[in-house]
C-alpha cells in the first residue's frame, strides 16, 4: 500500500513539472508575440528587406538657389533669365526693382521644375565672372515624405472602419462618439494633406531667387545728352521754387528787415542834412 501510494506521488509530481515547464515555455512565447506585435512595421522587416526598400524609394530633395551679382544692361539681363524661364517651363512668382544709394536692381523669384535646376542655372550663369554671393541648398526629406505619407493613409483607414462602424450603430450614443472620432480623424487628415501637399509642391518646384544690378554711375553714363539737359533744368526749376518756399517760410524776418531797413535809412537821410 505505501509503495503504491509513492508511486502515485511520483506521478503527480512528474506531470506538475512537465505543466509547469509547459507553461513558462507558453508564458516565453506569448511575451515574445507581445513584444513583435509592439515593434514598429519597419522593424519586423529583415535587413535584406530593407535595403531593398531603401533603394527603390526615389530621395526626395528640395532645392533652393540665390545668385547676386553686378551686370552692365539691367533691361537684357533680365529679358535673358525671363527667356530662360519660360524655356524650362518655370514662371516669376516676384518680379521688383530697387534703387539703393549707389545703384539700381532688379530681384526676381522664380519657380523652376525640379528637374531642369541644374540646367536653368548653368545657362542664367553663363559669363558670369564674379558672384558677390551664390548659395545652392539641397534638403533631403524624403524621410519626413515617406513618414507623412504613411501616416496619412493609416489616418484614412482609421476613418473608413470608423465609417463602417457608423454604419452599424445602434444607439444614439454609439451614433455620437463614432461621429466624434470621425470629425477629430476628419480634422487631423486635412492637416496632413495640407503639409502633404506643400511638401510635395517644394519637392517638385525649386526657388531661385537672383538679384542682379548696375552702378548708379553706370547708369548716368547711359543717359542721353537730351535726358541729361531735361534732369537739370528741372533740379534748376525745383531750386527757384525751393528758394520761394524758404522766402515765404521766413516772411516776419524780412518784414522786420525791411522795416529796420526803412528808419536806419531814414535816420541816415536826417543826418546827411544837418
Amino acid at each position: 500500500m505505501k509503495n503504491l501510494t509513492l508511486i502515485l506521488l511520483c506521478t503527480l509530481s512528474f506531470f506538475s513539472c512537465h505543466q509547469a515547464t509547459e507553461q513558462t515555455a507558453d508564458n516565453r512565447y506569448t511575451a515574445k508575440e507581445a513584444e513583435y506585435d509592439e515593434m514598429p512595421q519597419t522593424a519586423r522587416v529583415d535587413e535584406t528587406s530593407e535595403e531593398i526598400t531603401n533603394a527603390e524609394i526615389e530621395r526626395k530633395l528640395i532645392k533652393n538657389a540665390f545668385l547676386q551679382y553686378e551686370t552692365k544692361d539691367l533691361a537684357k539681363t533680365h529679358a535673358d533669365i525671363n527667356d530662360a524661364v519660360k524655356k524650362w517651363n518655370g514662371y516669376l512668382a516676384n518680379d521688383e526693382e530697387q534703387k539703393y544709394y549707389n545703384r539700381y536692381a532688379n530681384v526676381l523669384e522664380i519657380r523652376l521644375p525640379a528637374a531642369h535646376f541644374d540646367e536653368f542655372l548653368a545657362e542664367i550663369t553663363k559669363g558670369i565672372a564674379r558672384f558677390d554671393e551664390k548659395s545652392i541648398n539641397v534638403t533631403d526629406v524624403t524621410e519626413q515624405f515617406v513618414d507623412l505619407e504613411a501616416r496619412l493613409k493609416t489616418k484614412k483607414e482609421l476613418e473608413k472602419r470608423y465609417l463602417a462602424l457608423l454604419a452599424k450603430a445602434n444607439t444614439v450614443t454609439e451614433i455620437l462618439e463614432i461621429e466624434r472620432e470621425i470629425a477629430q480623424l476628419r480634422g487631423d487628415i486635412e492637416a496632413m494633406e495640407g503639409r502633404f501637399k506643400l511638401l510635395k509642391n517644394q519637392i517638385s518646384f525649386s526657388t531661385i531667387r537672383v538679384e542682379f544690378y548696375v552702378t548708379t554711375v553706370e547708369v548716368y553714363e547711359e543717359d542721353s545728352l537730351g535726358q541729361k539737359i531735361a534732369t537739370n533744368f528741372i533740379r534748376g526749376w525745383n531750386g527757384i521754387i525751393d528758394f520761394f518756399v524758404g522766402l515765404v517760410r521766413v516772411w516776419p524776418f524780412v518784414i522786420i528787415l525791411l522795416v529796420l531797413a526803412y528808419f536806419i535809412k531814414k535816420r541816415f537821410s536826417k543826418n546827411k542834412s544837418k
